[in-house]
């Protein structure tokens, strides 16, 4: 799912303020790396980014520090360890309908609230069966994955 290669250490430039060189340990995690579901391989560079930014053909992925990339995905997963309810789901299953969702919300919240706390609860609490933004990032991750 996650693969990357790490640069040679010879060829990891120190970082510099001024004059003072210092190799850290996050440099030290120079590499390329991509992820692959079911045989997509993504972010992958494109030919004609190749040919424009003239770069070597054996290194087709993101050339940026894994710790990095690494960070994230721990910082995901968190949000990612529960499932979204079948029928939140089932409402908001593709990008689209995710789209559409979230705009219906937020045209609501704009056009029609009265700005109580009664019609809050009734309309938009409901409409969103309580979904926090940790909710919100699960649910759109899971959309995301589920189109790969």
């Amino acid at each position: 799912m996650i693969h990357y290669k790490l640069r040679d250490i010879n060829e990891i430039r120190p970082w510099s303020n001024e004059n003072n060189l210092t190799l850290h340990w996050f440099a030290l995690t120079d590499s390329y790396y991509w992820f692959n579901f079911a045989g997509v391989e993504f972010p992958k560079y494109n030919k004609q980014i190749i040919n424009e930014w003239n770069l070597d053909e054996n290194y087709l992925h993101v050339d940026y520090y894994f710790a990095r990339i690494f960070r994230d995905i721990c910082d995901v997963l968190g949000y990612v360890k529960y499932s979204v309810q079948n029928e939140v789901f089932e409402r908001i299953n593709s990008i689209d309908k995710l789209g559409m969702f979230k705009n219906a919300l937020k045209s609501w919240l704009e056009c029609s609230w009265d700005e109580t706390d009664e019609q809050y609860d009734e309309v938009y609490a409901v409409a969103v069966i309580g979904l926090t933004l940790e909710d919100w990032t699960l649910v759109t991750l899971q959309v995301v994955l589920t189109c790969f």
